[in-house]
């Protein structure tokens, strides 16, 4: 779940590919690697005919452009370089925090906002954010948590989000969420509003 970016990439998934040849796992992935980190170690495993990461888990949600960093340097975020290699294709995106730990929707449903005061996610831009969410779920039948799924799945490569409900309500929320389907014109309106900089 953390990269080593002392030790070559070339090592470390060369040493990984020692559990695929033993059986004990199918395939391998990486979770807090940069997307470059990632690309030098399946281009090594390419070269040198070894499995490749076929999964990358980084911090990815629709507000995770403008939100206040964690206190750790070891994690990564999504950005444009990780969205080139997943539209590329050859390693799937298996975002973590999915639901921006629930900010949309605690948003949505809050009497009083400033509650939020402190949250990572609460900065201008994903308050600014959170109203184009509520909209898009007005208008299209949907909850916040779904168009928060929904940005992640209508990417134009394919996209595993992980979810953690607290409750039997919250994950039946996030499993209706899964499929709800955004248009063109809802995407680019969440891209535009995220800061993404991701323009269709």
């Amino acid at each position: 779940h953390r990269d080593d970016p002392k030790t070559p990439p070339e090592e470390i998934v060369a040493w990984m590919n020692d559990f695929v040849r033993a059986g004990k796992v199918r395939a391998i992935g990486c979770s807090n690697w940069t997307a470059t980190r990632v690309r030098a170690a399946n281009a090594y495993a390419t070269r040198r005919g070894l499995a490749p990461f076929v999964a990358s888990q980084v911090l990815w949600n629709v507000g995770v452009y403008d939100m206040i960093p964690w206190d750790d340097p070891t994690i990564t975020r999504f950005d444009r370089a990780f969205h080139d290699l997943h539209r590329d294709g050859d390693v799937l995106a298996v975002p973590y925090s999915a639901q921006a730990n629930g900010y949309f929707a605690k948003r949505a449903a809050a009497p009083d906002p400033s509650t939020l005061a402190g949250n990572h996610y609460d900065t201008p831009t994903n308050r600014a954010l959170a109203a184009v969410i509520d909209d898009v779920a007005r208008r299209t039948g949907h909850t916040v948590t779904g168009v928060v799924l929904a940005y992640l799945r209508s990417q134009p490569f394919p996209v595993v989000p992980l979810v953690g409900p607290r409750n039997r309500s919250q994950l039946n929320e996030a499993i209706a969420g899964i499929d709800v389907p955004l248009d063109a014109e809802d995407l680019a309106r969440l891209e535009t509003a995220s800061g993404s900089g991701f323009r269709r």
